[in-house]
C-alpha cells in the first residue's frame, strides 16, 4: 500500500511540477511562493520558484509528504527522499513543462482563448487545448501571470483540478532549491521513457 501510495505521490509531482512550469530549457520568469489544492486527491502542493529556472514542488497528502526539484535549465529533476536520506536524479522528459500556465506558454501552444473570466478573486484569461492527458482549460491571472486554475478531462472521462489558494512574489532561500548536504543521489531513469 505505502508502496502504491508513493508511486502515485511520484507520478503527481512530475506532473504538477511539469505542468506549472515555463518549459522544458526555462523555469518560471520570476520568484514566487504558491499553494494549489489538486483534486479530486486533495493533495496539497506548496510551489516555489527562484525565477532563474529552478521549481521546488511539495506534495502533502494523507500525512505522507514528496519533494521534488526542476531543474530546466540543466534539465534534470531530484526528488528528495528523506527517510532514507536519498536524492533520485533523473532527466526531464523532452517536453516537461509544455502545458499551459500563462499566456506565452498558451501562445507557444497554439491554445485557443475563449474569454475572460473572474476566478479566485483574479481577473483571467482563460485557455483550452487538447494535450497528451485530455482536453484542459486553464486560467492564467492577469495580476499575477500565472496558472490560477487547470482542469482536464481524460480521454476515459476522469476529471481532475489544480486551484490556486495563495501566491506571493518573493525570493525563496536557494538551499530549497540544492540538494540536501549528506545524501546519496542515485540516477533513475526518466518516468515515461
Amino acid at each position: 500500500m505505502k508502496n502504491a501510495f508513493a508511486a502515485a505521490l511520484f507520478a503527481t509531482v512530475m506532473t504538477a511540477g511539469a505542468a506549472l512550469a515555463q518549459g522544458a530549457n526555462e523555469g518560471p520568469r520570476y520568484a514566487f511562493d504558491a499553494y494549489y489544492l489538486e483534486t479530486p486527491s486533495n493533495a496539497n502542493i506548496h510551489m516555489l520558484s527562484d525565477g532563474q529556472g529552478k521549481l521546488r514542488t511539495e506534495v502533502e497528502k494523507g500525512g505522507q509528504k514528496s519533494v521534488t526539484v526542476s531543474d530546466f535549465a540543466n534539465q534534470v529533476g531530484y526528488q528528495i527522499v528523506d527517510p532514507q536520506r536519498m536524492v533520485l536524479r533523473y532527466r526531464l522528459r523532452p517536453g516537461a513543462g509544455h502545458d499551459v500556465h500563462d499566456d506565452a506558454s498558451a501562445r507557444r501552444l497554439g491554445a485557443k482563448g475563449t474569454g475572460v473570466q473572474i476566478m479566485h478573486n483574479h481577473a483571467c484569461h482563460v485557455w483550452e487545448y487538447a494535450g497528451a492527458t485530455g482536453k484542459t482549460t486553464t486560467w492564467v491571472a492577469d495580476d499575477v501571470d500565472y496558472l490560477v486554475r487547470s482542469q482536464t478531462t481524460t480521454p476515459n472521462g476522469q476529471s481532475y483540478g489544480l486551484d490556486l489558494k495563495m501566491i506571493t512574489r518573493t525570493n525563496p532561500s536557494p538551499s530549497l532549491f540544492a540538494v540536501p548536504a549528506g545524501y546519496k543521489i542515485v540516477n533513475v531513469q526518466t518516468p515515461g521513457r
